[in-house]
Protein backbone atom coordinates (compact mmCIF):
# COMPACT_ATOMS: atom_id res chain seq x y z
CA UNK A 1 0.00 0.00 0.00
CA UNK A 2 1.20 3.50 -0.80
CA UNK A 3 -0.31 6.64 0.62
CA UNK A 4 0.46 10.11 -0.67
CA UNK A 5 0.04 13.17 1.52
CA UNK A 6 1.83 15.67 -0.70
CA UNK A 7 5.18 15.09 0.94
CA UNK A 8 5.84 11.47 1.73
CA UNK A 9 5.07 8.10 0.19
CA UNK A 10 4.88 5.10 2.53
CA UNK A 11 5.48 1.60 1.20
CA UNK A 12 4.50 -1.26 3.50
CA UNK A 13 6.78 -4.23 2.94
CA UNK A 14 4.38 -6.62 4.70
CA UNK A 15 1.94 -6.00 1.84
CA UNK A 16 4.60 -7.11 -0.66
CA UNK A 17 6.25 -9.99 1.16
CA UNK A 18 5.72 -11.63 4.55
CA UNK A 19 9.29 -12.95 4.50
CA UNK A 20 12.40 -10.79 4.21
CA UNK A 21 15.08 -13.35 4.83
CA UNK A 22 17.04 -13.98 1.63
CA UNK A 23 18.71 -12.41 -1.38
CA UNK A 24 16.29 -14.22 -3.69
CA UNK A 25 13.28 -12.79 -1.87
CA UNK A 26 15.00 -9.39 -1.85
CA UNK A 27 15.43 -9.47 -5.62
CA UNK A 28 11.71 -10.24 -6.05
CA UNK A 29 10.69 -7.43 -3.68
CA UNK A 30 13.13 -5.07 -5.40
CA UNK A 31 11.22 -5.48 -8.66
CA UNK A 32 8.04 -4.27 -6.91
CA UNK A 33 9.89 -1.38 -5.21
CA UNK A 34 11.52 -0.41 -8.50
CA UNK A 35 8.12 -0.20 -10.20
CA UNK A 36 6.65 1.87 -7.38
CA UNK A 37 9.60 4.25 -7.18
CA UNK A 38 9.36 4.93 -10.89
CA UNK A 39 5.81 6.12 -10.23
CA UNK A 40 6.95 8.44 -7.40
CA UNK A 41 8.69 11.18 -9.30
CA UNK A 42 6.56 13.70 -7.42
CA UNK A 43 7.34 12.36 -3.94
CA UNK A 44 9.64 14.40 -1.74
CA UNK A 45 10.50 11.41 0.42
CA UNK A 46 9.78 7.71 0.80
CA UNK A 47 9.19 5.71 3.96
CA UNK A 48 9.71 1.99 3.58
CA UNK A 49 8.00 0.37 6.53
CA UNK A 50 8.98 -3.02 7.90
CA UNK A 51 6.33 -2.84 10.63
CA UNK A 52 4.74 -6.25 11.03
CA UNK A 53 7.71 -8.08 9.46
CA UNK A 54 9.28 -10.43 12.00
CA UNK A 55 12.75 -10.85 10.51
CA UNK A 56 14.74 -8.83 7.97
CA UNK A 57 18.16 -10.10 6.90
CA UNK A 58 21.07 -7.87 5.84
CA UNK A 59 21.16 -9.70 2.49
CA UNK A 60 17.48 -8.84 1.91
CA UNK A 61 18.19 -5.17 2.69
CA UNK A 62 21.19 -5.22 0.37
CA UNK A 63 19.07 -6.55 -2.49
CA UNK A 64 16.24 -4.07 -1.89
CA UNK A 65 16.86 -0.70 -0.27
CA UNK A 66 20.63 -0.49 -0.85
CA UNK A 67 20.15 -1.40 -4.49
CA UNK A 68 17.27 1.09 -4.72
CA UNK A 69 19.55 3.97 -3.67
CA UNK A 70 22.30 2.80 -5.99
CA UNK A 71 19.89 2.61 -8.94
CA UNK A 72 18.01 5.82 -8.03
CA UNK A 73 20.51 8.34 -6.63
CA UNK A 74 17.82 11.03 -6.91
CA UNK A 75 16.27 9.48 -3.78
CA UNK A 76 19.53 9.54 -1.82
CA UNK A 77 18.83 10.96 1.64
CA UNK A 78 15.08 10.85 1.01
CA UNK A 79 14.46 7.20 1.92
CA UNK A 80 13.64 6.36 5.53
CA UNK A 81 13.24 2.84 6.85
CA UNK A 82 11.00 2.22 9.82
CA UNK A 83 10.22 -0.84 11.87
CA UNK A 84 13.64 -2.47 11.56
CA UNK A 85 15.01 -4.40 14.54
CA UNK A 86 18.27 -3.22 16.04
CA UNK A 87 19.99 -6.26 14.55
CA UNK A 88 18.71 -5.49 11.04
CA UNK A 89 19.62 -1.79 11.37
CA UNK A 90 23.15 -2.69 12.45
CA UNK A 91 23.53 -5.06 9.50
CA UNK A 92 22.27 -2.38 7.14
CA UNK A 93 24.69 0.19 8.55
CA UNK A 94 27.58 -2.21 7.94
CA UNK A 95 26.54 -2.58 4.29
CA UNK A 96 26.11 1.19 3.90
CA UNK A 97 29.55 1.90 5.36
CA UNK A 98 31.15 -0.69 3.08
CA UNK A 99 29.50 0.87 0.02
CA UNK A 100 30.13 4.45 1.21
CA UNK A 101 26.40 5.18 1.30
CA UNK A 102 26.12 6.44 4.90
CA UNK A 103 23.40 9.09 5.01
CA UNK A 104 21.76 7.88 1.81
CA UNK A 105 19.22 5.79 3.74
CA UNK A 106 17.83 6.92 7.10
CA UNK A 107 16.70 4.48 9.77
CA UNK A 108 13.92 5.67 12.09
Amino acid sequence: MMTYNGRTERILIRDISPSCSSRARGRAVYEVLQERVQQLGFARSIIISFDGVRFVSPSFLDETVVRLVEDHPEFSGRITLEGLSELAANGLNTVLRTRKLIGDILVA
